[in-house]
């Protein structure tokens, strides 16, 4: 039996997503802002979300420095009715979107037995349905189309965890395993559905974080806790950016329902080595 084998053209990898409808789900700072910048760079008309007015006007303004199109909309994604209110919006404006990023990961450390009920669920509401929300907007103009994908910003925690993050890994471990059960709903049918596990990222947040810390002792102790905890360097936002763009870009045209981890090392390295 003869096998054929399709011709393929040559991709520009400068222009990696070139006339790409996009929604980046949170895009004010760190990974969110740094994976819709790169996607505009790459030739995506880039749609972003955030809560905060003057984040978003700002994020908003280096976003049409390179795409005069790009929009921005006020959506605080702890809310379901305004993450439905605006995929609805953009479902009406532009038929959807051909690729959504889920950038949502609020935080609430505890002792796992102190949480209370309203504690929990608003941790799922913000960190796994309103991600999955956007998925369901979008999809069916996806599935008239025949394609589109879907990039879930997971965690390591979802994988490895530490003490006081209970319900954090508890919600990223159901984005993984959303993330597996919904690529294959849509295998046979042009969407791909991956999700990212970044490890320690040098984020606005943790460097912010460190800024804050006057005793010299205590800086200089977190610092040396942030370079140990991975055999390679901390990561920064554009290493997520970078990985987020492999997965949404046709790069990896045959992935779908994978897990990748991106973060220096950390997951293959035994503690106190």
């Amino acid at each position: 039996m003869s096998v054929s084998y399709e011709t393929q053209q040559m991709r520009d990898h400068n222009t990696l997503l070139s006339g790409k409808r996009v929604f980046v789900t949170t895009a004010t700072q760190g990974l969110g802002q740094a994976i819709a910048v790169l996607f505009a760079q790459q030739g995506a008309h880039v749609v972003i979300g955030g809560r905060k007015p003057d984040k978003l006007k700002k994020a908003l303004s280096q976003l049409q420095a390179i795409d005069p199109h790009s929009e921005g909309y006020l959506v605080d994604f702890t809310k379901g009715k305004e993450v439905e209110a605006v995929c609805n919006t953009l479902l009406e404006k532009q038929d959807g979107v051909d690729i959504l990023v889920n950038v949502v990961g609020v935080n609430n450390q505890k002792v796992s037995h102190t949480y209370t009920d309203d504690e929990m669920y608003s941790m799922f509401e913000s960190n796994f349905f309103n991600a999955f929300r956007a998925a369901r907007s979008f999809i069916p103009a996806m599935l008239e189309r025949g394609k589109g994908v879907i990039v879930n910003i997971s965690s390591l925690h979802a994988i490895e965890t530490m003490p006081n993050y209970f319900m954090y890994a508890s919600t990223k471990g159901a984005m993984n395993a959303g993330t597996r059960a919904m690529a294959l709903d849509y295998a046979d049918k042009g969407i791909r559905v991956n999700a990212i596990c970044p490890g320690l990222i040098l984020s606005d947040f943790v460097v912010g974080y460190m800024d804050t810390l006057t005793d010299e002792y205590e800086k200089n102790a977190y610092r040396d806790m942030l370079y140990k905890m991975q055999p390679m360097k901390p990561g920064v936002s554009q290493d997520i950016a970078e990985a987020a763009l492999f997965l949404a870009s046709d790069l990896s045209s045959y992935i779908t329902g994978q897990t990748l981890v991106v973060d220096g090392g950390a997951s293959i390295k035994a503690h106190g080595v």
